[in-house]
């Protein structure tokens, strides 16, 4: 028995629809058991693939999907939240670059700044240390819970970054007093 086909107008909808939710639905679409061109169909090409024994391994910028006999086993993949943060984390690392004692530079205060200018950096100072201890127990908390090792190394260079800026930023507060 064949479908009726869709009406002009209800073809146009759900054409819409997808385009608009395919995003969302993108990521939550692939599931355990889905074939090697399904997964394509709904993510698209992957970055790369690579193969470990039995496993063919396909690497999209959202993370993985590991396939055993043509078939999906495991699929690690961010969400959009997900992606969307790690997005604008790069865009503001662009457009700010840390100021590290590695690069060379440090921040110190001189003597003959007013009163208020160094009270005033100071609690900035502190304010960005607190940040930073926030997200280093992100950060401790995401290791914790990551299964793959690239998101785990991932997690380790922004803890290194995180903890080598927390390092200078407490030198300068040392050295104001």
């Amino acid at each position: 028995m064949r479908a009726k086909p869709l009406s002009l107008h209800a073809f146009a909808i759900r054409v819409a629809v997808c385009i608009v939710f395919s995003g969302v639905l993108r990521v939550a679409a692939v599931s355990d058991g889905d074939t090697t061109n399904a997964v394509i169909d709904k993510l698209g090409a992957p970055v790369g693939t690579g193969r470990n024994g039995a496993t063919l391994i396909y690497y999209y910028t959202r993370g993985i999907v590991e396939f055993q006999a043509g078939v999906v086993v495991r699929a690690d993949l961010l969400t959009d939240a997900e992606a969307r943060d790690r997005r604008e984390g790069q865009i503001s690392r662009r457009v700010a670059p840390r100021r590290t004692a590695s690069r060379g530079v440090i921040i110190r205060n001189d003597s003959t700044t007013a009163g208020g200018a160094i009270g005033g950096e100071r609690a900035a100072q502190e304010a960005r240390l607190k940040k930073i201890e926030a997200r280093l127990a992100e950060l401790n908390a995401d290791y914790a819970a990551s299964r793959t090792h690239w998101k785990r190394r991932q997690i380790k260079r922004a803890r290194a970054t995180l903890e080598e800026e927390k390092v200078t930023l407490e030198a300068q507060m040392a050295a104001a007093e």
